[in-house]
């Protein structure tokens, strides 16, 4: 049962994840570039056709 409360401490998130945020906000906006620019992948029915992993 002791490791239960070892679970439980990683949840807050520490200094370093802090500085996380920041990156992960940058990551959508690089997303949604290419799909201005580029049209929409086809559904994922299609990619299964053409045998790429979905």
């Amino acid at each position: 049962m002791p490791a239960a409360p070892c679970q439980l401490e990683p949840h807050p998130p520490p200094p370093q994840e802090e500085d996380d945020p920041p990156q992960d906000e940058e990551d959508p906006q690089e997303d949604e570039d290419p799909h201005d620019d580029e049209p929409p992948p086809p559904p994922s029915h299609q990619l299964r056709l053409r045998g790429l992993p979905v």
